[in-house]
């Protein structure tokens, strides 16, 4: 039975566009990449950010792989205060952006896979 629901879940994710992939992708990046050390380091950078909502520096921030938040951090700390905030929401702005025509691609995606097997194709 197990099984079963392994392969129906491949199988799903196997028959998943690019974009809904990657919304995936975003999305559990926040569930299984948290930890406490991450979590800590999200909220000091929010102190350099105030002005960026949370949410948006979490996802940002645990999407990317370790080496890539290690690239980052190398960057950020060579640079002044001031420039560390205006590359920090340029980094973060650029995510956003992605992000939401990923998650808006899926969304359209998923409504014409729904209007489809309503016997609705437009």
């Amino acid at each position: 039975e197990k099984l079963g629901k392994l392969r129906q879940t491949i199988e799903f994710i196997e028959k998943m566009s690019d974009s809904e992939r990657e919304a995936m992708r975003i999305r559990l990046s926040q569930v299984t990449r948290m930890t406490d050390e991450l979590r800590q380091e999200i909220n000091s950078l929010s102190k350099i950010i105030p002005e960026v909502r949370q949410s948006d520096l979490s996802q940002f921030w645990l999407a990317e792989d370790e080496a890539s938040r290690e690239l980052m951090r190398s960057k950020l700390e060579a640079l002044p205060p001031s420039e560390k905030a205006k590359t920090l929401k340029a980094w973060i702005s650029e995510f956003v952006t992605r992000r939401d025509t990923v998650f808006r691609e899926m969304k359209e995606a998923l409504e014409a896979k729904k209007k489809a097997l309503m016997g609705n194709p437009e």
